[in-house]
């Protein structure tokens, strides 16, 4: 009896699709979508990367076979036949089979349309040549189909076609025993490489009935992420812990969400860069997408990472992908995309605003305070310089004044020695004519005390009228030249600055030689520089030894100049022989 009620359940379920084909199908509901059951019989299977059965405006996903989409480019079509030698062992030791017309399903013909062109008019499945082998397992407990392992023949008795196990119905809650392992051909009657909206159409019939049995419609559809919901922290939080406040979400994507085929429709109007803008204080977000349907192997893919760095890959779970550790004042890129189709990834440029300390305005006051401080202490380190400069000028001044003030009793004392010597040699007359200059030589160099510099032109008249004075004496030679091209009327040294040189070329050089005795003075332009060269023949001196108070007082003179002005230096050499001595005064950037 338990056999007896098996073998009527079985063929119950094998031929239920034969009765049900002009009835509407019932509706079952899963996870709140109406789900229609599939049909039980179809013959072509479609093989194709991310099968997509898509919701319809009702949100019911449809699994019948009519229409099949995928995402993928490579497409098989093939048809599951068992051949007549295997038809004859399946049926040896059924009597009941055995005299029934079970074999004209090998008779099964195709016909392919693509985009609703004719692409392989009507042809025998028995007649392909290119096929797989498989096999297909009965047991008496159990029966797998996809959607059924039947198909109808000319007497109304089903012959198995398919192997898929896609539903499967339960006859007893016993172990399943398998009782026959059948082996299939898989007749492949299309391989082709499909673009986006690519259709083919695969209508199938038995060569002695000329009505269509079935059809199927396998369409290549371009699809692209679309976000339906963002949340941040506590709603994000909410809503992946599904608790009472995240109610409201799944209420606004029902009301919200567009229909998987809508969204299919308008895939190439969708955007493919979508910046998403977030307050500082932000650490998470769940981004949540859209359901088209039951994807299959077509998961959704991200990939996230910092905005300039490379993404790597995260995982997404039931559509959709949660972000942590999210920090203000930071830009992330998250690249989503189905599987089998990276070249319609949408990039969503995920901006998390800055703090109030990343702002622009605040970096903007803190660098306008900044530059404000360094205002105010380069001011006062200015003014604190400045003052310190004149401090030291100051200083300079008064050291200068009073190495000048030391020069002119030098000055008054060589001249008063030089008249007392032309009294002691009773020249009367030469001595009133010194009297007399001196007087005017006393007024240049009062004067020269009382300016810092003074023009070449007017150096050169005081050396000029003082020599002649001394000639007087000793009766020497000079001579007094500037190159053409120095202006004398323009360039000026330190006034009286050479006037204690001369004033000891004279004493200790020239004035025991008398009428022999030759002092020249000359001034040379060598670039920016200002060359002074003062000779005379006497016997000269050692380096070491004392070479007079003058000379001594033009150096520390020399010294506190080049301290006043570091970019023109002035710089004093002696040089002196038997031959004589040379005075060279190098002056440094003087144009």
């Amino acid at each position: 009896m338990n056999l007896i009620m098996k073998r009527f359940i079985l063929y119950l379920l094998l031929l239920s699709p034969l009765f049900s084909l002009s009835q509407d199908t019932a509706e079952f509901v899963v996870r709140g979508y109406s789900i229609k059951p599939p049909r039980n019989w179809d013959y072509a299977r479609i093989i194709a990367p991310g099968k997509v059965y898509l919701l319809d405006d009702g949100f019911r996903t449809d699994l019948s076979r009519d229409n099949v989409y995928f995402l993928g480019e490579d497409l098989k079509v093939d048809i599951p036949m068992v051949s007549i030698s295997e038809a004859a062992k399946f049926v040896a030791g059924r009597p009941a089979l055995k005299n029934r017309d079970i074999f004209k399903a090998i008779n099964l013909e195709y016909r392919l349309t693509l985009n609703n062109g004719l692409l392989i008019d009507w042809t025998a499945a028995k007649n392909v040549h290119e096929c797989t082998v498989d096999t297909i397992q009965q047991g008496g407990n159990f029966f797998e189909m996809n959607p059924t392992l039947v198909a109808p023949n000319s007497n109304n008795l089903p012959i198995l076609l398919d192997n898929s196990s896609v539903l499967a119905a339960e006859v007893r809650e016993e172990p399943i025993h398998t009782l026959t392992s059948i082996p299939i051909e898989n007749k492949i009657i299309l391989t082709r490489k499909m673009k986006y909206n690519d259709s083919v159409r695969i209508d199938l019939r038995f060569s002695d009935n000329p009505e269509i049995q079935g059809s199927i419609t396998a369409t290549r559809i371009p699809i692209k992420p679309f976000l339906s919901l963002s949340l941040a922290d506590e709603e994000a939080d909410a809503f992946l812990l599904g608790d009472a406040k995240a109610a409201r979400f799944f209420q606004k994507l029902r009301d919200s969400s567009l229909s998987a085929k809508y969204l299919v429709s308008k895939w190439d109007s969708l955007p493919s860069n979508v910046t998403l803008n977030y307050p500082s204080s932000v650490q998470r977000t769940v981004l949540r997408f859209a359901v088209l349907g039951t994807i299959g192997d077509s998961a959704l893919i991200a990939r996230f990472g910092m905005e300039n760095d490379s993404l790597r890959e995260i995982g997404i779970s039931e559509h959709r992908v949660l972000l942590s550790n999210l920090k203000p004042g930071t830009t992330y890129l998250l690249s989503i995309y189905y599987k089998h189709q990276p070249e319609n990834a949408v990039l969503y440029k995920i901006v998390i605003a800055p703090a109030w300390y990343q702002t622009s305005g605040f970096k903007w006051i803190l660098g306008a305070s900044i530059c404000l401080l360094l205002l105010i202490f380069s001011y006062i380190f200015y003014n604190y310089k400045i003052r310190r400069q004149k401090q030291e000028q100051a200083r300079i001044d008064l050291e200068l004044k009073s190495i000048r003030s030391q020069l002119n009793p030098h000055f008054i004392f060589n001249a008063l020695s030089s008249i007392q010597g032309l009294i002691n040699n009773n020249e009367i007359d030469k001595a009133n004519i010194y009297l007399s200059e001196f007087g005017s030589l006393m007024r240049d160099t009062l004067s020269g005390n009382n300016i810092n510099n003074n023009t070449l032109s007017g150096e050169m008249k005081i050396l000029d009228r003082y020599l002649q004075l001394e000639q007087l004496r000793f009766g020497f030679r000079f001579l007094i030249n500037a190159n053409n091209n120095i202006n004398v009327s323009e360039t000026e040294i330190p006034s009286l600055l050479l006037q204690p040189i001369v004033e000891n070329a004279v004493k200790h050089g020239v004035s025991r030689l008398r009428e022999k005795g030759m002092i020249e003075i000359g001034f040379e332009k060598q670039e920016a520089g200002l060359i002074i060269k003062i000779k005379d023949n006497g016997k000269g001196f050692s380096q070491n030894s004392n070479t007079g108070y003058g000379i001594k007082l033009t150096k520390d003179r020399i010294q506190l100049l080049n301290q006043a002005n570091k970019e023109q230096l002035i710089r004093f050499d002696i040089n002196s022989g038997e031959s004589g001595t040379t005075v060279i005064l190098s002056f440094k950037n003087w144009y």
